[in-house]
């Protein structure tokens, strides 16, 4: 665990750590705004995660997603609502769209209906 300064005054808490053999730096946080010992505390919280084998940074991308359902999943039911307005560049923009999220669908690469 740093403390990185960037020329412009701010500081950031970073860790480095590896996981299947690739280096990564998870974020802990804004000094002043989080404290030594709660930087400490995430990094702690990181530790374990690794050792139990779960990637930290993979962890919190999809927490900060906020959801882990399928994104083709939600454009495919979303392709029904959209009509496009306007020209025909759009409409045949829609229909490749609708195309290409059908042979996914097909092929097993997208859930859900």
């Amino acid at each position: 665990m740093y403390l990185l300064v960037n020329p412009n005054g701010s500081k950031y808490f970073r860790y480095n750590y590896r996981f299947n053999g690739k280096r990564k730096t998870l974020a802990l946080g804004i000094y002043p705004v989080t404290s030594l010992k709660e930087a400490r505390e995430k990094r702690d919280t990181a530790k374990k995660k690794i050792d139990g084998g779960i990637d930290p940074s993979m962890t919190r991308k999809t927490e900060k997603a906020g959801s882990t359902e399928n994104t083709f999943s939600a454009l495919l039911s979303l392709k029904n609502l959209w009509r496009p307005t306007g020209n025909g560049g759009a409409r045949a923009t829609m229909h490749t769209l609708s195309n290409a999220l059908s042979v996914m669908y097909s092929r097993g690469w997208v859930t859900g209906r």
